[in-house]
């Protein structure tokens, strides 16, 4: 069905959103940008990525920066282990590349942190390589446009859908096909109230023809975050708190973070001890903040406290001021916290 193409890809030559990485399509900044873009809106990314590239504007500069300055510069995005799998492949192409991005498919499935999609991204815009992408948005798209009715989350859904889509792929338009494709997933094949009439390929969409726009894609009821109840304390010394590092792998990856349990007051001081081979005494509740990731919540009660032993800087704790806080990386989950500490700095 070339028709469906020559549309989507005129369309996307004439109403393309202006983003800095698609005015040079160099794959490192291709790269950078389809990880940033994961789970986070590109109006979110934008400040982001020029401040990334000015920071690390070519593979050898990332992988010559510290993991910690990596995750700084990261600092809002969340997601971290973005980050920490960025610096981790930049460093493998310097090493084995020579810092330049591989242009074979299977090589770059070996690089930490990209997977199918990512991979087939940065060849067919980079470097025009037919490899057709599948995303949320163009999974919402092929569906529609074929009534693919199906639940979206089987296999055999997600493979009817790449069928599809390599069905109307036009291989030596690979980069403004892809790109057409999930810019109208985000501007135009809406979630909720598509702009159909906008839509250059709608007079060949099943869903626009029976009006049942709405029933596409079938999604299974995602099950609700876990709630998870955790006890932060501040504890302070002079003009500096104590803070922690976390471990290298599992949510929240090597971010700095304020001492913290899962448990409610009735149990955190065992918990800590426990933990962290330290006694704490807690002494006032200051307030509460949530914080929402994707498969959970966190219900945070923030407590004054002190600490019986005596501790000194090392790798995972340290004593820092709230200025000496603003340059090592922590999470979001935090910035109440971290807003308190400046009001009383």
């Amino acid at each position: 069905m070339p028709d469906i193409a020559d549309r989507l890809v005129r369309w996307f030559i004439q109403n393309q959103r202006i983003l800095p990485w698609r005015d040079n399509p160099e794959p490192y900044r291709v790269w950078v940008s389809e990880i940033m873009l994961q789970q986070t809106r590109v109006q979110t990314v934008l400040s982001y990525y020029h401040r990334f590239m000015e920071q690390y504007p070519c593979i050898t500069a990332l992988a010559n920066a510290s993991l910690e300055d990596v995750l700084n510069s990261w600092q809002g995005l969340g997601y971290y282990s973005r980050a920490k799998n960025l610096h981790k492949a930049a460093k493998i192409i310097q090493d084995q590349y020579h810092s330049i991005f591989p242009q074979e498919y299977d090589e770059i499935l070996k690089l930490p942190g990209i997977g199918k999609y990512t991979a087939a991204a940065v060849l067919s815009i980079a470097f025009n390589q037919p490899f057709p992408v599948v995303d949320g948005n163009v999974m919402r798209v092929i569906s529609r446009l074929f009534g693919i009715s199906t639940n979206l989350r089987l296999p055999k859904t997600v493979k009817m859908i790449e069928m599809h889509l390599n069905s109307i792929f036009p291989a030596k338009k690979a980069s403004d096909f892809n790109q057409g494709m999930m810019e109208l997933g985000a501007l135009i094949c809406l979630p909720q109230n598509p702009k159909c009439e906008k839509c250059p390929i709608s007079m060949f969409c099943a869903a626009y023809k029976t009006g049942k726009q709405a029933d596409y894609p079938n999604k299974s009821i995602q099950p609700k975050p876990k709630v998870i109840h955790r006890t932060i304390v501040l504890i302070r010394k002079k003009d500096k708190y104590l803070v922690h590092k976390r471990n290298e792998k599992g949510l929240l990856a090597s971010m700095w973070e304020f001492p913290g349990v899962d448990s409610n007051e009735r149990t955190a001081i065992s918990k800590f001890e426990t933990e962290y081979g330290f006694v704490i005494d807690l002494h006032h509740k200051l307030f509460d903040t949530d914080f929402t990731f994707t498969h959970r919540i966190w219900k945070m009660s923030v407590y004054e406290a002190s600490i019986r032993n005596e501790l000194d800087d090392s790798n995972d704790w340290k004593w820092l001021s709230f200025a000496e806080m603003t340059t090592y990386p922590f999470p979001k989950a935090f910035s109440k916290i971290m807003e308190y500490c400046k009001q009383l700095s």
